[in-house]
């Protein structure tokens, strides 16, 4: 039995160059949320805050960032659509896309926020 990519690539006769893209953009999706996940893992063991309570609707300003930061990350380096974090978080595109440029906004600006972001930056 063909696999899913196989059946595009012979249905739409496409070379086997697409069928590996789909395999890499498949992998990438699987991957950010592994990547998220030990992130969460990483800001217990260092802050104390859980996955749940990060990803909570709590507006703690802390908070706030741990999650920006989280969202920022994937954003940045992963293929991922803004609908696909927003799932993620629990939050829509809109929400995804301010909290990547208040997270752009305060490394280019504000120096104490800055090196609080590269710690949790770091976490990764």
């Amino acid at each position: 039995m063909k696999s899913f990519a196989e059946w595009l690539c012979d249905k739409y006769q496409l070379d086997h160059a697409a069928e590996k893209n789909y395999y890499d953009i498949e992998f990438y999706q699987q991957n950010w949320v592994n990547v998220l996940e030990r992130y969460f893992e990483n800001v217990e063991k260092e802050l104390g805050f859980g996955k749940y309570v990060v990803l909570s609707k709590k507006r703690n300003r802390q908070l706030c960032v741990i999650r920006f930061v989280a969202m920022y990350y994937v954003r940045k380096n992963y293929p991922v659509s803004l609908n696909e974090i927003g799932r993620y978080f629990f939050k829509d595109h809109s929400s995804i896309i301010h909290g990547v440029r208040l997270i752009e906004d305060l490394l280019e600006v504000n120096n104490a926020e800055r090196e609080k972001i590269k710690k949790l930056l770091n976490l990764f």
